[in-house]
């Protein structure tokens, strides 16, 4: 089991990512007034500098009484994923960039599995990140009963507009309202160990070298706890507001979640505005 995190570790991991996400320049330095307050205050009085910085550079406040896992991979995130979905009872949510022919098809029957058994189960995929996927993997899906949304799709008449640079990036599986899993891993079959062995190798052991066929590397978070409710929330903003730019008939309205279980640590689930959706990398 991946260990877990204090909230300090996540805090500053969390405002690591903040950073590599904002470019590749170089970051600036450090305010001087908020280094001089982390070299005097105690232990306490850096948590709560971060906590409010944090808030800050989110503009959401921490939510406490949460436990989080670093997933490291896409394997640790798939079996993570796995076991949520097993586990689920009432409703899942999710959502993703890409969500290829490959691991698409096995997570679609794993969600046809589920809603057979009485579990709601919402979809959102970006159309132009999933836009390679065959249409017999979206079609297994409705048929087995999951609400499926298209995020912006492609239309034609905006590919000389702005309009088509907006993408969801937003990676997030949502199970029961009492456990979400975030982060920079896609549905996507660029994960798998063979990308490891070139043609011809997979027996042998030998690592191949091409950076085109070598697996891709993201970082998650499974998160227990009370604001799993705030990711709920993005979620529910999502559809509504793609419904109401693509049409009541692009997907059915969302039903109220259950109340959340009971469950920590401290935690920051932020919102990007639409300006942060961008096309580009996955």
């Amino acid at each position: 089991m991946p260990p877990r995190l204090s909230f300090v570790t996540t805090t500053l991991i969390a405002l690591a990512l903040v950073g590599s996400l904002a470019g590749c320049a170089r970051l600036p330095s450090a305010d001087p007034d908020i280094a001089r307050a982390l070299a005097t205050a105690d232990a306490a009085g850096r948590l709560d500098l971060l906590r409010r910085q944090g808030e800050i550079i989110g503009g959401a406040p921490f939510v406490g009484g949460n436990s989080v896992t670093l997933l490291r991979s896409g394997s640790e995130t798939y079996a993570a994923m796995d076991a949520a979905l097993d586990g689920a009872r009432t409703r899942i949510d999710m959502e993703s960039y890409e969500f290829d022919g490959v691991e698409g098809s096995r997570f679609a029957e794993k969600l046809v599995a589920k809603r057979a058994q009485g579990v709601e189960v919402n979809l959102i995929y970006d159309a132009w990140g999933s836009q390679d996927t065959p249409d017999s993997v979206f079609a297994r899906l409705r048929q087995g009963g999951v609400n499926l949304l298209a995020f912006n799709p492609i239309d034609p008449a905006a590919l000389l507009t702005l309009d088509v640079n907006r993408r969801d990036h937003r990676k997030l599986l949502i199970v029961d309202n009492a456990v979400a899993i975030v982060g920079g891993v896609n549905i996507s079959a660029v994960y798998d160990r063979h990308h490891h062995a070139g043609p011809g190798q997979q027996s042998s052991g030998r690592e191949n070298r091409d950076p085109e066929q070598r697996p891709w590397r993201d970082t998650d978070v499974r998160v227990a706890g009370p604001v799993v409710s705030e990711f709920e929330d993005l979620y529910a903003q999502t559809w509504a507001q793609q419904r109401q730019a693509q049409g009541p008939d692009a997907a059915p309205p969302l039903t109220a979640p259950r109340p959340r279980r009971a469950s920590g640590r401290a935690k920051q689930s932020c919102r990007p505005s639409a300006a942060h959706r961008r096309r580009g990398g996955p």
